[in-house]
């Protein structure tokens, strides 16, 4: 009897072809394993998709990724990996060399402006002059879009920067033609440089919502203390910086006209 029982133990099975598998812990997590993908058949479709993703998307998603949340307060977040200079003398040098090269584009653009007053008689080559010439540009440049969108440090909520950047070209664009007419233009045509000054304020991409997104208030109050302290050095550099540019300009566009006028008297006689 306990032979009989035992074949029948042995051959009476819920599997056929399948002998004493439930009794190994082996074979018992085997048959775990092939109950899981016989109820989630679908499994082995999503593992064969991720298996022939592309390599670019691959290097896309690993590389780089973008946060963007369409409530109030947007934010565009890069990979951690992405390159930024080191804090120190490595982020100095960049900044130097950044303030630099935009000194001398401005600069530039400046003389350009210039010179071309000059050939139509509408400026006299003078430090006095020149200092005029970058007070306005100052004005054009920095005040005017400052009213509508101040300096800001990292860290501050804004609007999207395409958006403000678009605002701030069309503001210094705006402002240089309002304060040119305002300064060279004769009788009622002065009128129209006022509302060219005025015209970008009626729409100003802002953040709608608080400056800075942090609960504690001393964090806050210390973060809006720190962004008036860099609106005014902001504003300070600016300043000091559209100075130096237009009396600088104005006396090496002089001395290069007078260099060329010589040149041309020597040449004559």
């Amino acid at each position: 009897m306990r032979c009989q029982n035992s074949l029948w133990r042995e051959n009476h099975v819920p599997f056929p072809g399948v002998r004493r598998l439930s009794y190994r812990p082996r074979a018992r997590a085997d048959n775990d394993r092939a109950a899981v993908r016989w109820r989630n058949p679908h499994s082995a479709r999503r593992r064969a998709i991720r298996s022939r993703r592309s390599p670019l998307s691959s290097a896309v998603g690993s590389g780089h990724s973008h946060d963007h949340s369409h409530g109030e307060a947007g934010t565009h977040q890069h990979d951690a990996e992405a390159w930024a200079p080191a804090d120190g003398a490595e982020r100095l040098f960049y900044t130097a060399v950044s303030n630099v090269c935009a000194g001398i584009g401005f600069s530039a653009i400046l003389l350009v402006v210039m010179n071309q007053l000059r050939e139509r008689g509408r400026l006299q080559l003078s430090p006095g002059r020149g200092l005029a010439v970058g007070v306005a540009a100052y004005l054009a440049v920095f005040v005017a879009p400052s009213l509508g969108l101040p300096p800001e440090i990292p860290g501050a909520s804004a609007a999207a920067l395409e958006s403000r950047q678009l605002w701030w070209l069309a503001t210094v664009i705006l402002a240089c033609i309002g304060l040119a007419l305002l300064m060279l233009a004769k009788s009622w045509r002065r009128l129209l440089g006022l509302p060219l000054l005025l015209l970008p304020q009626a729409w100003v991409p802002t953040h709608q919502g608080p400056l800075f997104a942090n609960p504690d208030p001393q964090a806050v109050a210390a973060l809006t203390a720190l962004h008036r302290e860099f609106i005014l050095a902001s504003g300070l550099t600016n300043l000091v910086f559209w100075l130096l540019a237009g009396v600088l300009c104005a006396v090496v566009l002089k001395r290069s006209v007078t260099a060329t006028g010589e040149g041309t008297d020597v040449a004559a006689a």
